[in-house]
Order: C-alpha cells, then structure tokens, then sequence
C-alpha cells in the first residue's frame, strides 16, 4: 500500500510542482499520532476505524460532511468507504481500501453434489447438512485468531443491526451492547451456523490453517475477507477451484444492509492541520 501512496503521490507532484509531499509511515504508535495530531503536524493521516471514533469523540478531526456534500463525494465514493469515516451522522474521513466479507466455496465439491449456493440462512443451513452427511465438513474459521470469528459475526450484524446502531454503542459497557436493536437475531443466527455449518475443530486452529483446509479439500466453505484471495492463490493446488457466493446470503426478511466490508486505513483530516 506505501508504494500506492507513492505513486499516487508522485502523479499528484507532477501536476502540481510547487507542492511538496512527505509521506510519514512510522504511525504505529498511538501516543506519536496522537501528539502529531494534537500539534497539526499532519495535514492527512491513515485511521484505523476505532481511531477514528476515538479522536473524533475528542474533537481532533475535520468534519468532511459538507464538504463531501459540495464535491458530491457522498455520491461517488463506496457507501463502506464512507461509513468506516463516519461517526454521529457525521463523515469524518473515508477508507482507502474497503473489502467485502464473503463466503469462498470449493466450486468442485459444490457440482459433486450437487449444490447450489444459497441466497438464504435455511438454505445455507441446508447444505450445509447435506454436505455432513456426506462427511464433508461444512465450514470452518480458525477461531484460535478471533477476529475470524468478528469476520463471520459481521456478515450477520450487518443485516440485522448495522453499522450505525453497533457504533452509537462504542465502548460501552455489556449492557449497553445488550440494547442494540437486532442484537439477539443476530446471536440466534450465529448461534445456528456454530452449531449447524462451523467445525468443532475451528476453535483449535488459527486464519491460517482454516484457509489450508479449504485449499485442501477438507472444507467446503470458508467465511473470509476478499483479501483472503491473495493467500488462497498462493497456496492452493493447480486444479483447485474456488468462488465465492454470487449474492450475500439473506439472514434475516429485511436485512439493514447486504454487504460487511473491512478496511485498513481511513483517510482523516485532523482538526490542527496547517494547509
């Protein structure tokens, strides 16, 4: 990604040759980007998501809105990209990089026997059973990295809570997550895939070897982010086919949103920046 940035940048000098970049890319201590900030050091910076819940809290940050609104960026940017920026109906910067949350599938195993990919939880469910009785394991997260579980979790909580209600409840208390509206679906249905869908063995593992299993045949879906393409491709046998679900399984009638996206970095303008 640095050397995207100094691309980008260098194309941007070309253009513009009064203009003088630096890029600074040792931010990864908090407390340095928190001073930087703090003294307008910066005049943009990469964000991870709870940075910037946390220092727009603080009133470190640029409100984007309106400007979003004057450049038409609200209209032309992806809706993820916005939302990992937004805090309090308020866009505070955008995400470079948004990637969706899908379910890869062994395409292989899916035509053996004769599946179809499934548009909705029952159907997922379904196969789900099928391929158990086949002695097929369904599907599998390497739980030891838990964030591969948040991954799984975030495809359901899209739909029945959404991003907007789960961020009006950072960092509250259990009680306070326990109010969100659609939270209990969204621990039913989770509950439903772990006990139907995920391998018993998925806590013991790690990211990577749930990824190993799948390029191994051993499981036929893999619950994952699209960066998890790049490792797919690097390891997995020549004749391994591989997709991923056409459209996002429906979990629930009215879902708020369809798609669960990750991002690494938001781009943020803090509120002391000197141009």
């Amino acid at each position: 990604m640095i050397e995207v940035y100094k691309k980008i940048i260098e194309e941007y000098e070309k253009q513009n040759d009064k203009v003088k970049i630096e890029l600074i890319t040792d931010y990864g201590d908090e407390t340095k980007i928190k001073n930087d900030i703090s003294k307008g050091e910066v005049d943009l910076i990469g964000l991870k998501r709870q940075q910037i819940i946390d220092f727009a809290k603080a009133g470190m940050l640029t409100d984007l809105t309106q400007f979003f609104i004057e450049k038409e960026l609200d209209k032309k940017v992806y809706e993820v990209s916005i939302g990992y920026g937004l805090y309090n109906d308020k866009i505070y910067g955008f995400n470079d990089m948004p990637l969706t949350i899908e379910f890869f599938y062994n395409v292989d195993t899916f035509k053996k026997y004769s599946l179809k990919e499934p548009t909705t939880l029952n159907e997922l469910l379904d196969i789900c059973k099928k391929l158990k009785a086949r002695g097929v394991t369904p599907m599998e997260v390497g739980a030891l990295d838990n964030w591969t579980l948040a991954i799984l979790f975030s495809q359901i909580n899209a739909q029945t809570t959404g991003s907007i209600e789960a961020t009006s409840k950072y960092n509250s208390d259990k009680n306070g997550y326990l109010t969100l509206k659609g939270i209990d679906q969204s621990f039913e249905i989770f509950q439903k895939l772990n006990t139907s869908a995920l391998s018993k063995g998925s806590i013991d593992i790690n990211y990577r070897k749930s990824v190993d299993d799948f390029i191994k045949g051993k499981v036929a879906i893999l619950p994952a982010g699209a960066w998890a393409t790049k490792l797919i491709d690097e390891i997995k046998p020549s004749n391994f086919n591989y997709s991923v679900f056409t459209e996002p399984v429906k979990f629930i009638d009215e879902p708020i949103s369809m798609f669960a996206g990750a991002g690494g970095q938001t781009i943020a303008v803090p509120q002391k920046q000197k141009c």
